[in-house]
């Protein structure tokens, strides 16, 4: 069964999210830290070697931070999406219900009316009625796109977060590597390379967010064939206004009570 968002599932993640990004606006003091350390050994490997990963290590980190930056614009989209949902799966839909049931229900015109105004509408009540069964439906389905939004936005932040998770894991590794003198130039040279790698990740980030846009166009076609697709009316769509189809003019053959 695949996992679906909820508002409390999608507040921790957004709670996480947070908390990487805080971690991330802090690495650049824990560089600093570490390049102070490893100056305590500049005189073996070179002093300018060390503040130059320095400065390599703060372009990344840059980089980095604004990628997260980018990504955090969208962060609450999902929660509308959520709510949305909600409101067309359960409070819209059960707002029509009483109305399906007195429309499905309901007795024909010709059990109380007759003449040409009552056949013409019990002609048309068929459609009428299969229309606002389908309402139901389309509210569904309706809650259904919006959900898949929501969803997309969901799995889409918890991955960034494992990725960032991830990186801060093995950079913080490396930094921790700084103050020992064996293999030093290696871990520097490695710190830069880490961050590095991650900062090319934002380009994988931005993909993201742009396939992310690209699952939110298709909610919207599906939104717009289901306006112009919606069973129960004369090629799937909506009419435009018959009151003048049910009644010929004619008061010798209008509508009048049955019997």
């Amino acid at each position: 069964m695949t996992d679906e968002v909820t508002p409390e599932k999608y507040q921790a993640t957004v709670d996480e999210f947070n908390k990487a990004k805080d971690e991330c606006d802090k690495l650049k003091d824990s560089v600093q830290e570490g390049c102070n350390l490893a100056n305590h050994w500049g005189w073996m490997i070179g002093e300018e070697k060390i503040w130059a990963a320095r400065d390599k290590m703060f372009e990344y980190i840059d980089k980095i931070w604004k990628g997260l930056k980018d990504a955090a614009e969208g962060l609450l989209a999902p929660f509308t999406f959520i709510n949305y949902a909600g409101q067309w799966k359960a409070d819209i839909a059960g707002a029509i219900a009483p109305a399906v049931t007195a429309v499905t229900g309901s007795q024909t015109a010709a059990t109380h009316w007759e003449g040409w105004g009552a056949k013409a509408y019990e002609a048309a009540r068929l459609d009428q009625k299969n229309a606002v069964t389908a309402t139901q439906t389309v509210c569904k389905q309706i809650g259904d796109e919006l959900m898949n939004v929501a969803n997309a936005g969901w799995t889409y932040y918890k991955d960034l977060i494992k990725s960032v998770t991830g990186f801060l894991t093995k950079f913080y590794a490396t930094l921790g590597k700084f103050g020992n003198p064996i293999n030093l130039l290696s871990e520097i040279e490695n710190g830069v390379k880490v961050a590095c790698d991650f900062a090319d990740a934002v380009v994988g980030i931005v993909l993201a967010v742009t396939e992310a846009f690209h699952k939110q166009y298709q909610q919207r076609v599906n939104f717009i064939a289901m306006e112009i697709a919606t069973p129960g009316f004369p090629n799937g769509k909506w009419p435009a206004s018959a009151k003048d189809a049910y009644d010929n003019q004619d008061e010798t053959d209008n509508w009048s009570i049955a019997g």
